[in-house]
Formats: structure tokens, sequence, C-alpha cells
């Protein structure tokens, strides 16, 4: 309860637990605060393909994983999603605002 905004550029995708990461934002973020996401992730409601599965087994290993899904990782949380917006590569990579609600 901590921080007003924190921001997570480039880093869900690439890190060993997103959800541990995501958790800790939210523990770091005051009540009312709200997070920036900047990442590749599955688009919503999707599958990853064979395609995508199978060209994970080496960017996961190399540099990132591009089969994660966002709404799968803010649901282990209380984070709400204010905005999810596609930025490059057909959608591959978005644009989230997340926000912590005020405790009464």
């Amino acid at each position: 309860n901590t921080f007003d905004h924190v921001i997570l550029h480039l880093i869900l995708a690439v890190i060993p637990d997103p959800i541990q990461c995501i958790k800790e934002a939210e523990r770091v973020l005051k009540p009312g605060g709200k997070i920036a996401v900047f990442d590749k992730f599955i688009k919503a409601k999707a599958k990853p393909s064979t395609l995508r599965k199978l060209a994970n087994s080496v960017t996961n290993l190399l540099f990132s994983d591009i089969t994660r899904d966002i709404v799968l990782i803010i649901n282990q949380t209380k984070l709400k999603i204010i905005s999810d917006k596609e930025a490059d590569f057909k959608g591959n990579f978005r644009i989230l605002t997340l926000s912590k609600e005020k405790t009464v």
C-alpha cells in the first residue's frame, strides 16, 4: 500500500512466475492505484494455436513465453481491468490498465 502507480513493461512474459509478480505489484499498490502493463499475451478468450505453442518451445528457452494469458494471471488477484488495448503485431502486444479497489 505504498505506490500510486506501478509499471510492468515487458516483464510478465519473461519472468518464471508472472502470477507472483502481479501479486507483488498488487501488494505494493495503494488502494485506488493503477498498474500499467505492456507485454505480449494471447488474445482475450483465445487459446494459443499449435504453431504458437511450437514456437514457444524455442522463444521460451531464449527470451520469452508467448503463450501467456493476462486474464488468467490477473484472475489470481483482486485487480480489475480498466482498459485493454491491442498494441503491435496484430494484437499480440497489449496495453492494459489495472486498478486496485479502494478499501472502505
